[in-house]
């Protein structure tokens, strides 16, 4: 019923369709680099026929583990680049990230800022980043 409100279009080689009266507002926008912590079953990782490109195949299982278990990730530019986990002691918010490769200095401090915000909305006073070593 919308095949005349939808255009077909192209991200990184891949065909897609968008809703053609967004088509030029998105021709204006600028790209802005963006670190996110998803949470467990994010929407942004469910409903794909290929996750190819979200994450490379060979990181698969850690995304998407046993009996349908969906990782927290972290997104970086729309891709995912490693896992999270949190725990909480006192009011402290602990989160540790088990990359899939090396991260940038700024990808790694943009984590930092994302995992305080979280900690703030849980009315905890710190947040703490732990790395695990590749």
């Amino acid at each position: 019923g919308l095949a005349k409100e939808v255009a077909p279009v192209t991200v990184d080689g891949v065909r897609a369709d968008m809703l053609a009266s967004d088509v030029a507002a998105l021709m204006k926008t600028k790209p802005s680099p963006s670190v996110q912590l998803l949470p467990l079953f994010d929407p942004y990782l469910m409903g794909h026929e290929s996750r190819d490109h979200l994450f490379e195949r060979i990181h698969r299982p850690k995304v998407s583990r046993t009996a349908g278990w969906i990782s927290a990730v972290v997104l970086a530019d729309g891709r995912v680049v490693g896992t999270w986990t949190h725990a909480t002691r006192k009011e402290t918010l602990r989160v540790t990230v088990a990359p899939f490769a090396r991260l940038p200095s700024k990808i790694r401090s943009e984590i930092e800022l994302r995992a305080g915000s979280i900690a703030e909305a849980l009315g905890l006073s710190d947040a703490k980043v732990e790395q695990v070593r590749l």
